[in-house]
């Protein structure tokens, strides 16, 4: 009994240790995940801002993002004015650089806008589920939802 309780002690502590001792890999979904958001000809449209779902006349300019993983950049549109900047990934964590835009003036279009870019500073990791795109901040809130328009 002793040496079948020692071998089963042995058997476990080997299966452990070589465990340990692969390397980190992330899992699939999360590779599928960033894969999704970099997809070449995917443009993500903003359908929801801290919560709100965008109505139907501000659907009309509505914000849009796409990434873009060769150059590790970013651009898109805040419903008035065009924006680009850079990215970084690590994991399901994205980092957007300061993002620089044109300055045009759109008459009845900046608040959506404001919040758009203010919601933008916020982003600290996203998740890609069913083509839906959720950008959220440092307590993991979603701040951002985007579904995926290919182009």
């Amino acid at each position: 009994m002793k040496k079948l309780i020692l071998l089963t002690l042995f058997t476990s502590l080997g299966v452990i240790s070589a465990c340990s001792s692969l390397p980190y890999q992330p899992s699939a979904s999360l590779s599928q995940q960033q894969q999704e958001l970099q997809a070449k000809q995917v443009i993500w449209q903003v359908t929801h801002i801290q919560g709100h779902a965008l109505s139907a006349d501000e659907l009309a300019h509505q914000p849009s993002l796409s990434f873009d993983a060769n150059s590790q950049q970013v651009k898109g549109s805040d419903g008035c004015n065009r924006f680009f900047g850079s990215y970084q990934l690590q994991g399901n964590h994205l980092h957007l650089s300061p993002l620089a835009s044109t300055k045009m003036m759109c008459v009845g279009n900046m608040q959506i806008s404001d919040q758009f870019h203010l919601a933008l500073a916020k982003v600290t990791s996203f998740s890609v589920e069913k083509q839906i795109l959720k950008l959220k901040d440092q307590s993991n809130h979603v701040i951002m939802e985007l579904h995926s328009q290919n182009h």
